[in-house]
């Protein structure tokens, strides 16, 4: 089933000034790169009660193109990574 478009860029924005200061000259914003979104999801969800990541599991992983961005997890580990992305967009 399609999941929930998310954009992280502010609607109207013509690029994260507003967010986190000027970008530089012909270099793009980390968050424009779905490595860096990748990166940061497993870096701060998905872990257990021990403090073990769980993107060790058998069938748990992640994978990303230009566009989109496919998480096979568990429920609670949906659940941060959409707590995360909440916060991102407050952020802005």
């Amino acid at each position: 089933f399609p999941g929930p478009d998310i954009q992280l860029r502010p609607a109207g924005a013509e690029g994260w000034e507003g967010m986190f200061g000027g970008e530089e000259e012909g270099k793009e914003h980390a968050f424009a790169d779905p490595e860096f979104i990748q990166d940061l999801i497993l870096d701060n969800c998905g872990k257990d009660k021990s403090g073990n990541s769980t993107w060790e599991d058998d069938g748990v992983r992640v994978s990303v193109n230009e566009r989109y961005m496919v998480v096979r997890t568990y429920r609670s580990v949906h659940a941060e990574i959409g707590r995360l992305l909440m916060l991102l967009r407050a952020y802005r």
